[in-house]
């Protein structure tokens, strides 16, 4: 939703076509969040990222929700069809099979992926700025406060932050 409360799906992906081509030679990145409500569709989520030109997906489950054994059974059951979809789609690949996953971090490696140390700001249509797109409204959904680290103006030094 955009500051006045209109949906921006057609304009995001509007914008996602035309930059694609203009920038075909550079292939399309995207990132997915997994949760419960949307593992069913995570065929389909891949499926529609890989028919607008994506290329790299990076993906990753919720880590908030206690996953139960049911949904585990279920994310593996679709990793199987997944790994087996990218196969298929020239250079595709996704963050969920690299090698390295499960692996510890190289201690040269202090890149930090999730922003939650204010490394990767969000932003909002208000200008509100977040340590990361999860900590928004729009992600966390109407029962959890969103966690404000600053403006447009910069980022808030108070005893809170």
């Amino acid at each position: 939703m955009d500051h006045e409360g209109k949906g921006s799906y057609d304009r995001s992906i509007a914008a996602w076509e035309d930059w694609y081509l203009k920038m075909k030679q550079n292939p399309l990145g995207t990132k997915v969040t997994i949760a419960p409500e949307n593992l069913p569709k995570l065929g389909e989520i891949f499926d529609f990222f890989l028919s607008k030109g994506c290329k790299e997906i990076y993906a990753n489950p919720i880590f908030e929700h206690k996953w139960t054994i049911e949904e585990a059974s279920l994310y593996y059951k679709l990793l199987i069809k997944l790994a087996d979809r990218l196969l298929q789609e020239e250079g595709a690949r996704s963050s969920l099979f690299y090698e390295n996953k499960g692996k510890p971090m190289s201690s040269e490696d202090t890149g930090n992926w999730c922003g939650g140390t204010s490394a990767m700001l969000a932003f909002d249509p208000q200008g509100l700025a977040y340590p990361c797109v999860r900590y928004m409204s729009s992600s966390l959904g109407p029962n959890v406060k969103p966690i404000v680290i600053g403006d447009v103006t910069g980022i808030y030094n108070t005893p809170e932050y």
